[in-house]
């Protein structure tokens, strides 16, 4: 996707969210990495990076494609929740993509129909606890909408 079609303006907003509370915020770098030290998250059932959209304004029922880049430390898997209506395999709610990452940066790239009632019309990146407990962290860049 050219750079200039992002409707990110810079960098999307990312809040990191984790039982009882998030203590730690983490930020984007110079390079423009986005990192979660899940070693610090270790003793918490699941965390949660959500993706604000609200911000782009994005109309119901249109289709569009979140891309970015991601790698783990170690490798671990995460689960990435689209604001989307659509159903599972069984005719219920999807509950996500589960996405597996490694030691290198892969392009992940994720199409869905805009729904701004689902998942709180945000992306949510979830570890679950096997994913804290095993990660040293997390990294992603290159977002774009």
């Amino acid at each position: 996707m050219d750079d200039s079609n992002n409707l990110f303006p810079r960098r999307p907003h990312l809040t990191l969210w984790y039982a009882p509370y998030a203590r730690q915020q983490p930020r984007f770098d110079e390079h423009g990495v986005y990192t979660v030290d899940l070693a610090s998250l270790r003793g918490t059932k699941v965390a949660v990076v959500t993706m604000n959209l609200s911000a782009l304004k994005l109309q119901a029922g249109d289709h569009y494609q979140l891309s970015f880049e991601g790698k783990a430390e170690e490798a671990t898997g995460l689960v990435v929740k689209l604001p989307e209506s659509d159903t599972g395999d069984d005719g219920g709610p999807s509950n996500g993509n589960f996405v597996s990452l490694g030691g290198n940066y892969r392009r992940l790239q994720f199409a869905f129909k805009y729904d701004p009632e689902t998942n709180g019309g945000a992306i949510s990146f979830v570890f679950p606890e096997s994913t804290i407990g095993d990660g040293k962290s997390i990294s992603f860049r290159s977002f774009s909408i």
